[in-house]
């Protein structure tokens, strides 16, 4: 079944006829074997790109057409920009994060492999994770940047997350936002090419802490309804999850400033208090594939279960 066959059927399944696939990611049925193939050009690109995004399209493939018994996933040669100071790029960086998702989604899904000839990616050990050094931007010098160029502010996801993290935090017993999950190897420092992952960038939306569970919130604004949203969820979860059993670690002894409330999170990763996680999809409009249903799909593994690691879905009211 080739792609546009293959996309028919999506619909005629899932009764959406407005679905479409990306234009940079191959698709083929054959034998009740799915093949995925990714594109070179968009594995050193933003993961949350429906191009990239291969775990949720893996996911409601493997959903929506039951005669689906495998997913492969195959991807192009990827050769990554070099850089003259040893550094690596932002494409290598991509790249690798690519890696990671990949050698983590076939560890949790039995269904899903890598194609003949290519091997599972290999996780580098001693992955350390980065944390805040500082205070996010303030909310209000972000409202005015936004009243100065005519932005409207209800839509705007900075602006969500404060006002989210403002009207629940009472509800936990720790929550802030932007908590930075830039992987390196050795030694935190991008300067002498440690690097694993994208490190500046990377963050999680909104973290809160209530008793002995970690939730992860990937909040979307209305109009920002990508499949994606897996993608990125997943990632997150993977490295919070790394983190609470150490086999990510951070490299530090102890915490001297409590910036955005990483010391609450630091002492219960020392002292291994958290024992369950939650990922939450946090958006009011999510992508059409993406329903109750497909979460609970998403939950249908042994290593979440054994990880006790659950995905569901909140709006932002």
């Amino acid at each position: 079944m080739n792609r546009n066959e293959l996309l028919k059927k999506l619909q005629e399944s899932s009764k959406i006829k407005q679905v479409r696939f990306p234009r940079n990611m191959d698709f083929m049925l054959n034998n009740q074997i799915l093949t995925i193939k990714l594109h070179a050009s968009d594995l050193v690109k933003n993961m949350q790109t429906d191009s990239a995004s291969f775990e949720g399209w893996a996911i409601v493939l493997k959903y929506y057409l039951p005669e689906i018994s495998r997913v492969v996933i195959d991807w192009e040669n990827v050769e990554p920009q070099k850089l003259k100071n040893g550094n690596a790029s932002a494409e290598q960086l991509h790249y690798n994060r690519f890696l990671f998702r990949l050698a983590k989604f076939i560890e949790t899904y039995q269904w899903a492999s890598v194609k003949t000839g290519k091997n599972v990616p290999i996780i580098p050990n001693g992955l350390l994770c980065n944390y805040p050094t500082g205070e996010s931007k303030s909310i209000f010098d972000h409202e005015k940047k936004l009243k100065e160029s005519d932005k409207k502010i209800s839509n705007d996801e900075y602006y969500l997350e404060c006002d989210y993290v403002r009207r629940k935090k009472d509800e936990y017993d720790v929550m802030n936002h932007q908590l930075p999950v830039g992987l390196f190897v050795n030694k935190v420092s991008a300067r002498v090419g440690n690097a694993y992952t994208t490190g500046r960038k990377g963050a999680i939306d909104i973290w809160a802490i209530k008793d002995s569970t970690f939730y992860l919130f990937e909040l979307k604004k209305p109009d920002n309804k990508k499949i994606g949203i897996i993608s990125e969820l997943m990632f997150y979860t993977n490295v919070i999850a790394g983190l609470m059993s150490h086999e990510i670690m951070y490299d530090i002894d102890k915490v001297d400033e409590n910036y955005r409330g990483f010391m609450d999170l630091y002492n219960a990763y020392k002292n291994n208090s958290i024992k369950r996680i939650n990922a939450i999809m946090l958006t009011d409009n999510l992508h059409p594939l993406i329903n109750d249903k497909i979460i609970d799909f998403i939950n249908e593994s042994n290593r979440w279960k054994e990880l006790n690691v659950y995905f569901s879905r909140k709006t932002t009211k």
